[in-house]
């Protein structure tokens, strides 16, 4: 048991070092964007995940423990590549069709007022969109355990639980098939209105002045827009850029971190995979059960951050300090609260930085003004604006690498830490992260969320939303619209 932390945070490193290489050279997620509204991706999607799952298969029954562990990566790596493909899928139905009907039924019928139309137009009616896809996932956390140790396990053997698996997700590719295809079809998806504009920015624009300057200068000349100076736009975006990627690096490591270490936490107390199943059950169905509290972020999104780090460091803290089942279970109920309240918090902060009124709103269009030497009049605003879209976009992007790098941190320390100290010392150490994002979130990064268009007593709450109204765009109707397509 002392070398299991080791090995699985090895790892889980080296399958999160192979995604950062490929993610680098950007030509899978080109593809990907290409195929995902088409119903070829369906179909990739679904071969991926049975290659990855017969490799899987195959390592059960390795040869030697290296060799199984070498199976285990290229598995798990083919089969993360078709999940992310299902998930692209996903979001592109949901969200550009389902909001696409929306709008189209609300002019057919002639009902939009002018109170709906700046609904319409808020950012939080994509955002409330991609919450419910956050929902899935954690309806998917609590019924996946149970499903896989009662249903799976007890009647298949590893290596076919695996096959059985690849089967429930074939079944659920077809149906996105035939609602891609549908949607493919009838042509009635506009795509998003975006273009590569004329402003080339890198990370010479985002890391900041100083480092450049007394550290790598020449070496991020090259990688910039090719200048060795250090001038105004140097590290320009630096504040921006640090805002986006230490939540998204500090969220990655407290929520990613907890089910890694509850699984061997669980197994180095003796629990049995029963009861590590209902534990896991316990936290997606206490997420799913309080994700209404993420309302919190639609008034303050710096308050959500704090609340949510708060809770879930609880739970980090509450699993180290048990020593029986009942105190696991009550260390995931907390976590599961903080899930909740944290529902689409990250996707929220990422449409923040790209929404025009956001922390990069004004400084990306001065930077584009500058850029092309152009006066910020109402002639030219169209314009700029929509090459600032696009910049805003590609610096966000730069964000990115953040919770990448920190999901190879996150797999190195659980592996080291759980190694050499054990995995009660590494509950508390990521309860002690939980609570630097705390400080982080109260002291660091700004409260992103762009003034609303409508009054403060009129913002979207998932209390407003539960129920679906022909006359407001309301979230629940987004989400069952491709579900009509099928049918209609």
């Amino acid at each position: 048991m002392d070398i299991l932390p080791f090995v699985v945070g090895v790892t889980d490193a080296t399958k999160a070092f192979i995604t950062i290489v490929i993610g680098l050279s950007q030509k899978w997620n080109v593809f990907t964007s290409e195929i995902v509204d088409k119903p070829f991706g369906g179909i990739l999607a679904s071969v991926l995940y049975i290659i990855g799952s017969l490799v899987l298969a195959i390592s059960t029954i390795g040869p030697s423990l290296s060799m199984k562990l070498i199976l285990y990566i290229i598995g798990s790596l083919v089969m993360s590549r078709g999940t992310s493909l299902i998930w692209s899928i996903t979001s592109q139905v949901i969200k550009d069709h389902g909001k696409h009907q929306i709008d189209n039924q609300i002019l057919r019928e002639r009902e939009m007022n002018e109170e709906n139309m700046l609904m319409s137009k808020n950012t939080d009616v994509d955002a409330k969109i991609s919450q419910i896809q956050v929902l899935f996932r954690f309806a998917a956390s609590a019924v996946g355990p149970i499903f896989a140790t009662r249903v799976l396990l007890q009647n298949l053997s590893a290596s076919n639980s695996y096959l059985g698996l690849a089967f429930l997700v074939c079944c659920l590719c077809t149906f996105l098939i035939l609602t891609v295809r549908r949607i493919h079809h009838s042509n009635q998806v506009d795509k998003e209105d975006d273009h590569d504009n004329r402003i080339e920015i890198g990370w010479r624009e985002v890391l900041p002045a100083w480092f450049q300057q007394k550290i790598c200068c020449c070496c991020f000349s090259s990688i910039g827009s090719g200048r060795s100076t250090i001038d105004t736009e140097t590290g320009y975006f630096n504040a921006a850029w640090v805002d986006c990627g230490l939540l998204n690096g500090l969220t990655e490591v407290v929520r990613s971190g907890y089910e890694r270490i509850l699984c061997l936490r669980a197994l180095s107390m003796g629990l049995s995979s029963t009861q590590l199943a209902h534990v896991l059950a316990i936290t997606g169905a206490t997420a799913v059960a309080t994700f209404w509290l993420s309302d919190i972020a639609d008034r303050n999104r710096r308050l959500a951050s704090f609340l949510s780090f708060f809770v879930l460091g609880l739970g980090h803290f509450g699993l180290g300090m048990s020593t029986s089942f009942n105190g696991v279970l009550i260390s995931a109920f907390l976590f599961g609260i903080g899930e909740g309240m944290s529902t689409g918090l990250r996707d929220l902060h990422k449409k923040d930085y790209r929404h025009s009124k956001g922390p990069l709103g004004d400084m990306s269009r001065l930077f584009i003004s500058k850029k092309l030497d152009l006066d910020l009049t109402k002639d030219n605003s169209i314009f700029i604006e929509s090459e600032a879209k696009v910049l805003r976009r590609k610096v966000q992007g730069l964000a990115s690498p953040w919770a990448d790098w920190c999901g190879i941190l996150n797999s190195i320390a659980v592996g080291i830490i759980g190694r050499y100290c054990g995995m009660r010392f590494a509950s508390f150490t990521y309860a002690s992260i939980a609570a630097f994002a705390v400080y982080i979130s109260i002291a660091v990064i700004p409260d992103s969320r762009p003034p609303f268009v409508l009054g403060k007593n009129d913002l979207p709450m998932w209390k407003n939303w539960l129920y679906c109204n022909r006359k407001t765009p309301t979230a629940s109707y987004v989400a069952l619209q491709p579900m009509k397509l099928i049918y209609s």
